[in-house]
Formats: C-alpha cells, sequence, structure tokens
C-alpha cells in the first residue's frame, strides 16, 4: 500500500488492522464478563448503535496508538518503552473517550465495561506486539537485498533499512566496483611479513587479511568496535592477531563486500537474494548487463538506488542525483484540476480554521500584548511561488527590534524569544496568521516552508536543485515540516529539500490529507519546533 508514493510496509498495516480486531475483541470479551448471562449479552449486543460505540472505541484506541509512535518500529524497540507507551497511549484514548461522553452519554459502553476492558486491550495488544517481533510466518520471509556499488546512495539505503525492522528486509552484503580501491587501514599488533596486510573494504567494516600472495588463505571479520582476527598460516593453524582502528563514522553504515560487481548473478543465486539494488559510483564499464538480465529472468528484482530509496524513505536523495533521473522520472504532474482543487480546498479550509480558531488568536494576542507590548503580529520577507516574495504574517514571539536583524536562522536558545514565544512556537500557534497568507493566494495550506531571501540565495549556491521547491506556493505545513522538523542547518535544509521533492513528485489531495492529519500529531507534542 502506497500514500502519496511511498509504501507503507506490511508488518505496519498488519499491526494497524490486527491490533484494532484485538481492541474488539477485547471489548467483546469484557461485555461478555460484566453481564456473565448470555440473554443479557445477546441484548446488549444488539442494541443498534453498540456496533458504533464499538467503532469509537477502537478508532480512539487505534488514534493514540499512532499519535504516540507506536507504529513507528525505528522509535519504539525496547520492550519497557512499548508497555510505557503502551499505557500513555491508552490512558490518552480514555480521556478523549471520556470527552465523546461527556458531550453525548449514550455512547458510552459502561463503566463496569471500561474497567474490566482496559487491562485485557493492553494484555491483548502487548502480548501481540511480542509474538509479532518474534516473527509470525504470515508476516513473509524477509526480502533479502544484495546492493551492487559502493557509492553513497547503496550506503544511505542501507542505514534507511537497517534502521526501520517493519519493512522486514535484510542487507546480504555490498559487491564492490573496483576491487583494487581498498585501502589498508589496520595495523597488525605483532610482527609480519612484507608481503601480509589487512585490507578494509570502502568505508566499511568488513576486513580481510592476506597472507603473502595466496589470496585463498584469506579470512573476514566484522570488527564492531574492537576484536580479532583469526589469520591462517601456511600449515593451516588459526593465529590470534589483535587490531586497534578507528570505528567508522557515527551514521555510517558498516557493511560486507562480498565480491565484485561481475559476481552478481553468482552471489544473487548462491545467497537466495530477493532483490538486487544498483548503486553504482560509474555505470560506464561497470553494469553486468548479462548478469543482470540472466537473474531478470529468473525472477529476481533489479531496482535502482534512488527509487527504492524514494520509496521506502518519503524523500529524493540527493547524493548524485542526476537531472535526467529527475526529468525521466515518472510523477511531478500538475494539472490544472488537481491545482484548482488544492487552491479550493486551501480557501474553504482556512475560512473553517480562522472561524474555529478565532477565540485561542484572541487569548494568543492578548499573551502577547501582555508581555511585550505592540505589534502584535511580526512581518518578514518570503520566497514564494516563482521566486516571488511576499510577507509572512506571525503572531510577535520575539522581542520587536526596531532595525530588523541579520537574516539567519532561529535557535533553541535565541535570546530573543519571550516566554510567551517560546510556547505558542513550541506548538505552532504563532502561525494562526498565516491562514490570511492562504486566503491572499500567497501561501497554501500544504506546501514547502518558505525561506527568507538572503538564506534562499544562500541555499540556492550550495544545495543543487534548491530553487525547484518555488515551484508550488510555499505552504503553513508540508512533508518536510511533518517528517524532520525546523531545518537550521544548510544540511538540515538539504535534508528538508529531499522531503520538498517528494512532495512536488507526488502532489496529491491523498497526500495533503495525509500530512494534515500527521501535523495535528506534531503540533500536540510539539516537537520540530525553533
Amino acid at each position: 500500500m502506497k500514500i502519496g508514493g511511498q509504501r507503507i510496509p506490511g508488518k505496519t498495516l498488519v499491526l494497524i488492522l490486527s491490533e484494532g480486531a484485538l481492541i474488539g475483541c477485547g471489548l467483546l470479551f469484557a461485555t461478555a464478563l460484566r453481564f456473565r448471562d448470555l440473554d443479557a449479552l445477546r441484548q446488549q449486543l444488539s442494541e443498534p448503535d453498540m456496533l458504533a460505540r464499538y467503532f469509537l472505541v477502537i478508532a480512539a484506541c487505534d488514534l493514540s496508538l499512532y499519535y504516540y509512535d507506536l507504529y513507528d518500529l525505528s522509535v519504539v524497540r525496547r520492550r519497557t518503552m512499548l508497555f510505557a507507551r503502551l499505557v500513555q497511549a491508552l490512558g490518552a484514548a480514555c480521556l478523549v473517550l471520556a470527552l465523546f461522553y461527556y458531550i453525548d452519554p449514550d455512547l458510552s459502553l459502561g463503566r463496569g465495561i471500561a474497567v474490566i476492558a482496559a487491562p485485557i486491550i493492553i494484555s491483548f495488544v502487548l502480548g501481540w506486539r511480542l509474538l509479532v517481533d518474534a516473527g509470525l510466518p504470515f508476516l513473509g520471509t524477509r526480502q533479502r537485498i544484495l546492493i551492487m556499488g559502493s557509492s553513497p546512495v547503496g550506503k544511505s539505503l542501507a542505514r534507511e533499512i537497517t534502521d526501520r525492522p517493519e519493512l522486514n528486509a535484510e542487507i546480504v552484503g555490498f559487491l564492490e566496483e573496483e576491487p583494487s580501491s581498498r585501502s589498508t587501514v589496520l595495523k597488525a599488533a605483532v610482527p609480519e611479513s612484507k608481503s601480509d596486510h589487512y585490507e578494509r573494504a570502502p568505508h566499511g567494516n568488513v576486513y580481510a587479511f592476506h597472507v603473502g600472495d595466496d589470496s585463498a588463505k584469506v579470512r573476514t571479520a566484522n570488527f564492531p568496535k574492537l576484536s580479532y582476527a583469526a589469520v591462517s598460516d601456511g600449515a593451516g593453524s588459526a593465529a590470534a592477531m589483535a587490531a586497534t582502528f578507528e570505528p567508522p563514522p557515527e551514521g555510517e553504515i558498516a557493511y560486507s563486500a562480498i565480491g565484485s560487481v561481475g559476481d552478481v548473478e553468482r552471489v544473487a543465486i548462491r545467497g537466495k537474494v530477493d532483490l538486487v539494488v544498483l548503486s553504482l559510483s560509474e555505470r560506464r564499464g561497470q553494469m553486468p548487463l548479462k548478469e543482470l538480465l540472466n537473474l531478470k529472468f529468473l525472477g529476481v528484482q533489479v531496482e535502482e538506488a534512488h527509487n527504492m530509496y524514494e520509496r521506502i524513505a518519503g524523500r529524493i536523495l540527493l547524493d548524485r542525483l542526476s537531472p535526467s533521473w529527475l526529468i525521466l522520472s515518472e510523477g511531478f504532474r500538475k494539472s490544472q484540476t488537481l491545482l484548482a482543487a488544492k487552491r479550493i480546498s486551501d480557501v474553504v479550509v482556512s475560512l473553517i480554521a480562522l472561524v474555529i480558531m478565532a477565540p485561542l488568536a484572541v487569548l494568543v494576542a492578548i499573551a502577547v500584548f501582555l508581555e511585550s507590548g505592540r505589534p502584535l503580529l511580526f512581518r518578514q520577507p518570503r520566497v514564494g511561488l516563482h521566486g516571488r516574495t511576499f510577507q509572512i504574517m506571525k503572531f510577535r514571539s520575539m522581542r520587536h527590534e526596531s532595525t530588523p536583524a541579520n537574516q539567519t536562522w532561529a535557535s533553541n536558545e535565541d535570546p530573543r524569544i519571550t516566554r510567551v514565544g517560546r510556547f505558542i512556537r513550541k506548538f505552532r500557534l504563532d502561525e494562526i496568521p498565516q491562514l490570511i497568507n492562504v486566503l491572499l493566494g500567497e501561501m497554501s495550506l500544504i506546501g514547502p516552508r518558505p525561506e527568507q531571501p538572503a538564506l534562499a540565495q544562500m541555499l540556492e549556491q550550495e544545495i543543487p536543485y534548491y530553487g525547484l521547491r518555488h515551484s508550488l506556493r510555499p505552504g503553513i505545513t508540508g512533508w518536510a515540516q511533518v517528517k524532520c522538523g525546523y531545518g537550521a542547518t544548510v544540511q538540515e535544509s538539504r535534508m528538508k529539500l529531499e522531503h520538498d521533492l517528494f512532495y512536488i513528485k507526488h502532489l496529491s489531495l491523498t497526500l495533503d490529507l495525509a500530512i494534515l492529519f500527521e501535523t495535528g500529531k506534531v503540533m500536540l507534542s510539539g516537537r520540530g519546533a525553533k
């Protein structure tokens, strides 16, 4: 399943659907324990609105699990964290349900059922998560992936797969492009002959100790921090040799170079590989077309690294991204019908939001005035559609300066931020006036975040394709904002651009709805603000 071009892992979908069913079963079980009489149970279940009551509880619990990141398996890794977040999520669901029951008491299942259902649902969901983590047969076998080449794109892809257990995939290894490019990085702790040497695959974590000129007498071993390599001598005995070295840089993926590019067919068949990913630094003269064609007809999938990274990570990686990939890639369609529908939805939703949030906006304005006086609004030039500038409006969150400060990024410890400003920035309440920018046609609800002109000019010099983000109206929120928050460095802006390009490529109302849904989660948590 995909939402706006990003694949939703099957394991995540299984969890969402199965846990909804388990919550329903827990409610049914609690109802049976509460009445204990079969006739009374039948009468209770036959009530016309009982299905709606059950659905309300299931929806509240599932949404709470989502908002507490319990469907992001890269966040919840430890069982203690799983249990704590599960209790917190179901506690939040109880508060939401209490609000609904206060508004309409007829929606309630009854306090007796709720008291019995709570521990049952926690036990069901926790037990199910532990079973899923253990690996259930119906989840399917893990997809085995072989990465052909050692470009940065392949290593970024391997890191993404490793960090996301819900993908149910594993990296078999890497195929080197240039075996001769290995560089010696270790020195043995005991004397060795001139012909003996340690070697490491480029940027890797797997080392080979070559004994003399006999390549058959080579053993490889993983070195996560400090380890030993067993070295075979001519007689076949093993001698332990210690080696000290610097670990790979933080964030660098450690991998096994299990062969060269020309070995792709043999390695893929022997390793029962399901997918070969092309990540060559230079394809000219390196691409084994015959071997890849044979694998394709044997049923092995072959995919380009940028395409796979985009599909699973929800961003277009800029490393070694060629203009031809952008030109030939599907997507980036902007039909007049879609743009018109997006504009109409912007106007309608903004008008409704202004009416609903008017009381809150008045409270924010009063708080700003009481702490630091006038002006209540902060105006600043920003770069909009097609590079045109406009004046963005916000509730003022910093001390007023008669002389505008140099255009720069805000920071967590910015001394200009007031106490009220820190609060309204955390929960994005300072951005309420931007709904007026949307009505004026200067902004959209969803889109790339508008940048200050001087910073935008600098970033266009530093980051390739940065100017392409101006092909859409800037947004109050967007794919980059909900995925990586505020960007205060060139590197963070680069990552945000990767998400912005993904959004522009897969522009749709469905993706906009998903972003609005995720924005609510970001606002409630207050994360990613500056």
